[in-house]
């Protein structure tokens, strides 16, 4: 935008103007100081000022971005807020569970809130206006820069026997490094005991690829469930009888790590793995 004078175009995509005084003297602009002459300079892609500023200072480079699990994340918040349980969600009877993914900066405070799955909208936003008040310390990357964090929280919406509905955390988080005991992990399975698992009743198939090879690639009757909130929501594993871990047949160590982070998630239940097509 041009101010006090109409811009004219000059070559290379830089629009000049010259700012001048009511009197037309071109002196009077800086009070006898001189001409004051403005350059913009629009970059031809199309970019805005608000870009060119958003860029770090010159000497300087950008934080370091990492992602971490939403255990440590929950580990690192200085002050959390639960979501309000909407009115009209609780008078509906909407329930389940609302993810958000969080970026929080170097200085701990959440700077964007994307819900990623929610009961409604009306709980979704919920989560995003309980999630920007949440504080975090600072987290440091592998050379010790303080970085920006990309993480995730999850929250129950339940209803209970008499109406009223309630928020809640996820269960704490176990060690994932500790080894699971007992022998209910059984490893890798093919389809004829994957069809007598299902026979059997109690059955839940976890599908831990990402959501977006959930979505363009469903397995029947799987529930969604990347492997980083599997610890986070290991409620909804506990009725199952025998759980099998769903992912591609190119990452086994994902599927093992996996099946071993539901081992540690659950009380009971028998753990399973079995694999779909090549990883793309």
């Amino acid at each position: 935008m041009c101010v006090g004078a109409p811009c004219k175009p000059i070559r290379g995509g830089i629009m000049k103007t010259t700012l001048m005084a009511d009197s037309q003297n071109p002196t009077d602009a800086l009070g006898g100081g001189g001409l004051a002459v403005v350059f913009l300079v629009l970059l031809l892609g199309g970019l805005q000022s608000r870009d060119l500023l958003a860029g770090p200072a010159p000497g300087q480079s950008r934080p370091m971005r990492v992602t971490i699990a939403e255990g440590s994340a929950r580990a690192f918040a200085t002050k959390t807020v639960l979501p309000v349980f909407p009115a009209e969600s609780m008078k509906r009877g909407i329930h389940g569970v609302a993810v958000a993914v969080v970026v929080f900066g170097v200085d701990g405070v959440v700077r964007d809130v994307q819900i990623q799955e929610a009961p409604d909208e009306a709980c979704g936003e919920a989560v995003r206006a309980a999630a920007r008040g949440w504080l975090f310390k600072t987290v440091h990357g592998p050379n010790k820069e303080p970085a920006v964090v990309t993480t995730k929280l999850t929250f129950y919406f339940e209803i209970a026997s008499d109406g009223r509905g309630t928020v809640s955390d996820p269960t704490p988080a176990r060690d994932v490094n500790a080894e699971p005991s007992g022998t209910r992990y059984h490893g890798l399975i093919g389809r004829d005991t994957l069809d007598k698992l299902r026979a059997e009743g109690g059955l839940l198939l976890l599908d831990i690829r990402d959501r977006a090879q959930s979505r363009n690639e469903p397995v029947r009757g799987a529930v969604a469930m990347p492997v980083e909130e599997i610890e986070a929501r290991s409620r909804e594993l506990a009725s199952a009888k025998s759980i099998v871990v769903v992912c591609y047949s190119e990452i086994e160590k994902v599927c093992d790590f996996a099946a071993r982070t539901v081992v540690r998630s659950t009380k009971s239940a028998r753990v399973f793995v079995t694999l779909v097509g090549p990883a793309r």
